[in-house]
């Protein structure tokens, strides 16, 4: 049994060294204007910080180290909308071959610019590079008391799923997890 699970394990392994996340830059029709989508870097972590303390008051609840270590991370995929060179929203996402899951580690769009498609067109895209990597589902985690959100995932083909108390930090609120499926499961008939 040890042979076949070290046998498995290696092909796991090379199943997910072969699994680069490619992501082409592209542009995004957002009210009047045009923003550019491209892979995040380095040197767009603090504006990815200022944007979450625009949009919770002040408050970040990634640190720009928490942001250096995920965009260093393999199978991470962090993405950020620009407008003239000025970053007004960010996503991120990290993979998991093992279980053909996505899951959205977090995603801000800078109070100037929410409700003109921004936020939708980053998590479109993510499940486009999701479902072309072989994902299955997507989930993400969103306050219980947001219910904007909940409503934009919701159109956006997320259900509720469960209910994690105390999740977050600042305030110790509540989170709902809620999933998307993205492609057809596998038979194994």
């Amino acid at each position: 049994m040890f042979k076949k699970f070290n046998h498995w394990l290696g092909r796991t392994a090379n199943e997910l060294a072969a699994h680069p996340i490619d992501f082409k830059s592209r542009p995004l029709s957002a009210g009047s204007r045009t923003v550019l989508l491209q892979r995040a870097n380095i040197n767009d972590v603090e504006a990815m910080v200022e944007i979450e303390r625009r949009v919770y008051n002040g408050y970040a609840p990634w640190s720009a180290l928490a942001f250096t270590s995920e965009l260093g991370r393999r199978h991470r995929l962090y993405l950020v909308a620009t407008d003239d060179n000025y970053i007004v929203g960010f996503v991120g996402c990290s993979f998991d071959w093992l279980r053909n899951e996505a899951h959205i580690t977090n995603i801000a769009v800078t109070p100037g610019y929410q409700r003109l498609g921004i936020g939708s067109a980053l998590i479109k895209t993510l499940q486009e590079v999701a479902m072309n990597n072989g994902m299955l589902t997507m989930s993400l985690e969103v306050r219980v008391e947001n219910t904007t959100a909940r409503r934009l995932y919701r159109q956006l083909g997320f259900v509720a799923s469960t209910i994690k108390k105390a999740y977050y930090e600042d305030d110790h609120g509540d989170a709902m997890e809620m999933v998307a499926p993205l492609g057809k499961e596998e038979s194994n008939d």
